[in-house]
Parts: structure tokens; C-alpha cells; sequence
């Protein structure tokens, strides 16, 4: 859905991957999108978009604890890599 989503938005020179082995399916852009949408504004390069996804439900309670928790990795992350991490 995240992926259509973003074509829907950004145009059908969003390229989605599959699934990876992080857990995530992606997908990239090159070139002009009006972006951020309705903003009147056009990025014109490269970008990746990063989305969660998770191939074997559990439960609604189970599966947002996943998702949680891979957000919260992932904001760790760029906190350390940015020099901010406590």
C-alpha cells in the first residue's frame, strides 16, 4: 500500500524493491516530483523512500509492538549518526 501510496504522490518514477532482508521493502526516485506534494515546490534528484513491513502477521497487538519497535530503532540510529545520542 506504501509503495502505490507513493507513486500515487510522487509519480510512476518511484521504482519499489521486494522484500529485504531488513525487514523493509524500499523504493527510490530519480529525477523531477512535485514534492512536498501541494506545497508548489519540485524536487528534482535522487531519494530513497524506506518503509516498514512485516511478511508474517501476528497479531494487531504483536504487530505494533514490531512496528514500534523498529521505529524506535531506526530514530536511535540516526540519533547516533547525527552525534546526538544519549
Amino acid at each position: 500500500m506504501l509503495q502505490a501510496l507513493a507513486k500515487a504522490e510522487l509519480g510512476n518514477g518511484v521504482r519499489p524493491f521486494g522484500s529485504g532482508r531488513d525487514a523493509k521493502r524500499d523504493a527510490t526516485f530519480d529525477g523531477l516530483v512535485d514534492f512536498p506534494v501541494g506545497a508548489g515546490a519540485r524536487w528534482d534528484g535522487y531519494g530513497v523512500i524506506q518503509m516498514k513491513y512485516n511478511e508474517k502477521p501476528v497479531s494487531t497487538t504483536a504487530d505494533w509492538r514490531w512496528f514500534l519497535d523498529e521505529v524506535r530503532s531506526e530514530l536511535r540510529g540516526w540519533l547516533v549518526k547525527g552525534g546526538s545520542a544519549r
